[in-house]
């Protein structure tokens, strides 16, 4: 955060998320979790690395926890709430702070481009809710042009497979490393949300590589070769494109041999460069 830009202490403790609720009427909490730790919002705005000069998308708004000290870091900021009643909180908050540089859209950010919303180059920073984490990280690595940097909060669990922090690599891993990076900036306990959610969430940066490893229509058929890959993870990987593809065994066991992937291997245990290799070859086949 900038020096100076104190954060509204009501919008960070549950008695002040309550109040403001209740002034429009709202006794329940619309299935949301509301960040409630300073601390964990100056991380993402720092590791957001924004300037007065940027243009920002924030998914998952809510009331403001996030979008008030984003309007105070950069220029401009699309803030997109799902729920017109939260909505309709976060722009009195907004009113209230003079962040005169947000615009509130209400819309399910899944059937949103964000180059309708904003102009490129910009950046963006979700919190993002669980049951769509993995459909808007597919949207952010296919959005034409891609933000120039991603910061997303996302379960413990899933930050750990998106920046591979396990041993094995699964789908999402193998999609983010052929499209950029993704580095875990920190982790949130369950106890900096309001109310407290069953599980840890993780702080995520995500950025594209500068030079794309693969052409448009190659990181779309690439995308679609890894989701088949990974359908079974259980099964050996020759299995599972045999069933998803029309190719014959033998030209498949030669395209095994000249990737150098083991004929009895498993998806999780290729690395990103085995796919990339056994991509090139199996679109000859």
């Amino acid at each position: 955060m900038t020096s100076g830009n104190s954060l509204p202490s009501f919008l960070y403790s549950p008695e002040g998320i309550k109040k403001v609720l209740a002034e429009k009427r709202l006794s329940r909490y619309m299935g949301q979790h509301f960040l409630i730790e300073p601390a964990v919002v100056r991380r993402i705005c720092a590791a957001a690395e924004l300037s007065r000069a940027d243009r920002v998308v924030e998914i998952g708004a809510g009331i403001g926890s996030l979008t008030v000290p984003l309007s105070r870091e950069a220029g401009e900021v699309v803030a997109i709430e799902y729920d017109s009643a939260v909505a309709s909180v976060l722009r009195q908050v907004l009113a209230g702070e003079k962040c005169g540089n947000v615009r509130v859209v209400v819309k399910d950010v899944r059937n949103v481009r964000f180059s309708e919303l904003t102009s490129s180059p910009f950046f963006l920073v979700a919190n993002i809710p669980y049951y769509i984490t993995h459909a808007i990280v597919e949207k952010i690595v296919q959005e034409e042009p891609p933000p120039r940097r991603s910061v997303v909060m996302v379960q413990k669990e899933v930050a750990e497979r998106m920046t591979g922090g396990k041993k094995k690599e699964n789908r999402i891993s193998i999609v983010l490393k052929a499209w950029g990076s993704a580095k875990k900036v920190c982790v949130v306990p369950r106890g900096c949300f309001f109310p407290r959610p069953r599980v840890d969430s993780a702080v995520v940066a995500l950025v594209p590589h500068e030079r794309p490893i693969f052409l448009k229509d190659e990181m779309r058929e690439f995308f679609q070769f890894v989701g088949d890959g990974f359908s079974s993870p259980r099964k050996m990987l020759r299995n599972t494109l045999l069933g998803s593809r029309q190719v014959q065994v033998s030209a498949l066991e030669k395209a095994f041999q000249e990737a150098r992937v083991a004929w009895n291997a498993r998806a999780e245990s290729l690395a990103f460069d085995d796919w990339k290799r056994l991509f090139f070859l199996f679109r000859k086949l």
